[in-house]
């Protein structure tokens, strides 16, 4: 991983893209191969519980950044107005 890692230090745009990536990937294969062997009735597995809290954050970074680019142009805030900070008259 650090070899993958160290040769993107010095574009944080692309550093971070991969980490948030490769994180997600393997918050997904984890995700996966609990929730295929938990036996657990739903709402009593505190991994299960964790997994979703864990999910809760990609999918706010989704909304905010669905992209992944680190640039100001590429930032989306769904839930801002374009009139924000726009003066009306």
């Amino acid at each position: 991983m650090r070899d993958l890692l160290k040769p993107l230090a010095g574009d944080p745009n692309v550093y971070w893209h991969t980490i948030v990536m490769l994180a997600e990937q393997d918050l997904g294969v984890l995700d996966e191969v609990h929730r295929a062997e938990c036996d657990r009735p739903p709402g009593s597995c505190r991994t299960c519980a964790e997994l979703d809290r864990a999910w809760v954050m990609y999918d706010a970074h989704d909304l905010i950044q669905p992209s992944g680019c680190g640039c100001p142009d590429c930032i989306e805030i769904p839930y801002r107005s374009p009139a924000v900070g726009v003066r009306q008259q």
